[in-house]
């Protein structure tokens, strides 16, 4: 079994992707093992968010992990492929680590 990638793209910084990602991973970890992985450092607001998540104690189904490159990020995907759903949060401009998230993903979304 893989892991269904769902990937949280939009090339314009503050449209909501790491709001949307967080959300969903939040959401997704009710229901199976989830990896939510950061690909814009060094802001990494879902880093941080997890880690608050996880003070408080809410993050037993959930995981999370950094990406600053586009081979470092299909590294870890193949790592955690044994999760139910993995949530790629994208950086904000057109990079090779936004073309890995369209490659690597299941399903791709896009706020706007």
């Amino acid at each position: 079994m893989s892991a269904k990638t769902i990937g949280i793209i939009q090339v314009k910084g503050g449209a909501g992707r790491s709001t949307v990602s967080t959300n969903l991973a939040g959401e997704l970890s009710k229901i199976g093992k989830t990896v939510l992985i950061d690909c814009d450092m060094p802001q990494g607001t879902s880093a941080s968010w997890f880690a608050v998540r996880q003070q408080a104690g809410k993050a037993s189904n959930l995981v999370a992990d950094t990406a600053t490159n586009h081979r470092e990020l299909v590294a870890k995907v193949e790592q955690y492929q044994d999760a139910d759903f993995i949530v790629l949060d994208g950086p904000p401009r057109i990079a090779e680590l936004t073309r890995a998230i369209l490659v690597l993903a299941d399903l791709c979304l896009i706020p706007v």
